[in-house]
């Protein structure tokens, strides 16, 4: 039969055959783990790598977990501590910044009790809203924003700033102009002040 016969009748490559197919039963029944088995995931395909997982929501999902709570916005510096600390700003244009921002809620406080409720506004300065420093104020900043009309100066990228606590790249960044130039405009607004204030 193509073998070399022993004396018992059965050739040596057959029963060698047999014999391995006997080692590969045997090895089944109890359990061996095939190298196709070892690896996780459908048999044939690649098991999916952890990057490889998109989330439920897609690219847009992804995109707003990465986005701040609100309250981590509320736990942000105030961006004027972080261009007094490296140079970008002086004390007195600090105070000048404040100056705008009280002011600025003097003038807006009748209108913000109009649209909002009591419990929502911040109602500290109301009452020296008709008080002598009221007064000051609200002068100085009608002449700083006279002052900066004059100048061809954006007022309102400076309140973004001073009032709502935005950082000069955010500012940058929702306004698409080129960077450093929310803070070159801040710093132009608070030396006018600083004149306007007799400071400079």
């Amino acid at each position: 039969m193509g073998g070399v016969s022993d004396g018992s009748g059965v050739c040596k490559n057959i029963r060698g055959n047999e014999q391995a197919g006997a080692s590969a039963y045997a090895g089944k029944r109890c359990g061996a783990p095939s190298r196709a088995g070892t690896r996780r995931g459908t048999i044939g395909q690649r098991a999916p790598h952890e990057r490889d997982r998109k989330p439920a929501g897609g690219k847009s999902a992804a995109r707003a977990d990465s986005r701040p709570t609100v309250a981590a916005r509320r736990l942000q510096p105030d961006p004027l501590w972080a261009l007094l600390k490296r140079g970008a700003i002086d004390n007195d244009e600090v105070q000048a910044a404040w100056d705008i921002r009280a002011a600025f809620e003097i003038i807006t406080l009748p209108v913000r009790l109009r649209i909002a409720s009591l419990e929502k506004i911040d109602c500290s300065t109301a009452g020296d809203i008709d008080g002598p420093r009221a007064r000051r104020l609200t002068r100085r900043y009608n002449d700083w924003v006279d002052e900066m009309t004059r100048q061809s100066l954006a007022v309102g990228p400076v309140i973004d700033i001073v009032v709502e606590g935005k950082s000069c790249r955010r500012v940058d960044r929702e306004r698409v102009v080129r960077k450093g130039t929310a803070c070159r405009l801040l710093k132009a607004a608070l030396l006018s002040y600083c004149r306007i204030a007799g400071w400079r």
